[in-house]
């Protein structure tokens, strides 16, 4: 068992100790007043060569997330001269090697106008159902992007987004060896009897489509995979 956990956490431990031999930048306070809602956030582990974020666990979709709205965050606010890549750095969600390292690069003015949109998607939820399931939204956008289609929701072919719903299905309804993001209880109250993978049409009346390709689109075609 201890070899296992070895094996595992081994390669993380050494990526930690490459990251900390870089020269670390003072930490960083940032905020930002977007349209009266207040955003502030601390960095504190910038390198010379930008952010990282490491962690023991997968990168899955909310890690990828999560880094990325970070990511938007530090660009939108930091300054000029300041390094704004992103690295993350955590198992790999395939499990085909030890360990991962995906990038952000550093963006100019689209940061603060793809940080905007989620505010108002953040303002939006508030008051209604707001239909983007983290790991769902991901493999659907994931498989929409090899079909090659465009990501673009008024010029979507149904024959694409079907194939999309049928490969994403299992990330939302699970399987024998894991659950889906329906059973989970918020989930569930946030669909109650409205499932938005019972038809395409459902799929895209919900908003499920348009909301997945808003907030994934961007952090796809930023993200860099360098091992």
């Amino acid at each position: 068992e201890y070899e296992k956990i070895l094996s595992t956490a081994g390669p993380v431990i050494d990526m930690a100790r490459t990251i900390a031999s870089k020269k670390q930048l003072p930490p960083m306070a940032f905020e930002l007043n977007i349209d009266g809602l207040i955003v502030s956030a601390n960095f504190s582990d910038i390198r010379e060569d930008g952010a990282y974020f490491l962690s023991f666990g997968k990168l899955n979709s909310a890690r990828l997330l999560s880094g990325w709205i970070k990511h938007l965050f530090l660009n939108a606010c930091a300054p000029l001269d300041y390094p704004k890549k992103t690295i993350l750095i955590g198992r790999d969600p395939k499990g085909k090697k030890p360990i991962v390292t995906f990038s952000f690069p550093r963006l100019e003015s689209n940061a603060f106008k793809y940080f905007k949109e989620l505010t108002q998607i953040y303002e939006k939820g508030k008051n209604q159902p707001f239909y983007f399931f983290c790991e769902t939204s991901w493999q659907f956008l994931q498989a929409l992007s090899r079909g090659n289609g465009e990501l673009d929701p008024l010029k979507l072919d149904k024959d694409l987004i079907f194939k999309a719903m049928n490969k994403s299905k299992a990330s939302w309804y699970g399987g024998y060896f894991n659950s889906g993001e329906k059973q989970d209880r918020y989930v569930s109250n946030c669909v109650e009897n409205n499932d938005p993978f019972e038809s395409v049409d459902a799929l895209v009346s919900s908003g499920f489509v348009q909301n997945s390709i808003t907030v994934y689109k961007p952090l796809l075609e930023n993200l860099k995979i360098t091992s």
